[in-house]
């Protein structure tokens, strides 16, 4: 059976990583991940690991509510 993915387009993660002149291959490296997680992450493919959404916002100075607001209920304790 075909996985399917429930894909949620990262567009603020898209315009941060434009805004600082980068390419998802120059993220990736910074980061020290694969072009392809990047990618990945990107498009919405798979949601990144905590380790990876909080180095992610650290990398473009902002928070992770910011960067991933469809994630923040999947990681926030009420």
């Amino acid at each position: 059976m075909k996985k399917v993915y429930d894909k949620k387009p990262r567009h603020k993660f898209k315009e941060l990583r434009l805004a600082k002149g980068k390419t998802q291959r120059e993220v990736a490296i910074d980061i020290g991940v694969t072009e392809t997680t990047i990618r990945y992450l990107e498009n919405g493919y798979v949601n990144p690991s905590v380790e990876l959404l909080f180095k992610l916002a650290s990398y473009f100075e902002t928070t992770v509510y910011d960067l991933w607001p469809d994630l923040a209920g999947e990681y926030c304790i009420v």
